[in-house]
This record gives C-alpha cells, sequence and structure tokens, in this order.
C-alpha cells in the first residue's frame, strides 16, 4: 500500500467510489432483478450473466481474471463488494 501509495490514488478517484455506493443504495435488489429479467424485442435476454449486469452497473468487470481489460477494475469491485451491490447481483444468478 506504501509503496504504490494506493490510499492516494484510491483519493484521487473518490467520486468513483461515490458513485458506486450511491448506486448500491439506488438500486435495490428488486431493481437489479428487474433489469436482470429484462429481453430485447425478440425475446434475448439482456444480461445473459451475472458478470454483463455487474459491468452495467458499475462499469467495469468483477472477475479478477478481468480486471486487466479496464482501468480502476480491482479498485471499482471492491468498492462494489464493500457497498453490498456486488452480493446483490451475484445472488440474482
Amino acid at each position: 500500500m506504501e509503496l504504490f501509495e494506493i490510499e492516494n490514488i484510491y483519493n484521487e478517484h473518490r467520486d468513483i467510489a461515490e458513485e458506486i455506493f450511491k448506486k448500491s443504495f439506488d438500486n435495490s435488489a428488486n431493481h437489479i432483478k428487474k433489469y436482470s429479467e429484462l429481453k430485447t424485442d425478440k425475446g434475448v435476454k439482456l444480461f445473459e450473466t451475472h458478470q454483463e449486469l455487474f459491468r452495467h452497473f458499475i462499469g467495469n468487470y468483477m472477475d479478477e481474471q478481468d480486471f486487466y481489460r479496464r482501468p480502476l477494475a480491482k479498485f471499482q469491485n471492491d468498492i462494489s463488494i464493500e457497498s453490498g451491490i456486488f452480493k446483490r447481483i451475484s445472488d440474482i444468478y
């Protein structure tokens, strides 16, 4: 933490953390569940997996193996776990 100045870096992205915390309050389990059931006009599920639903609400990847794909993926994942939205999304599938 000290070597890479993690606290300073996280403080630089405080707005992202605040947004995720707000989403965790704004998006109740029922609201997230409704999104998980959305379908296109052709009847295809809009969000096939909880990972896709997570990306919709959080804007990043939830699986550690995919963290390299987008900046701040680990950070956003940590915040989503702490806020509880990660569990609400994971519990749906």
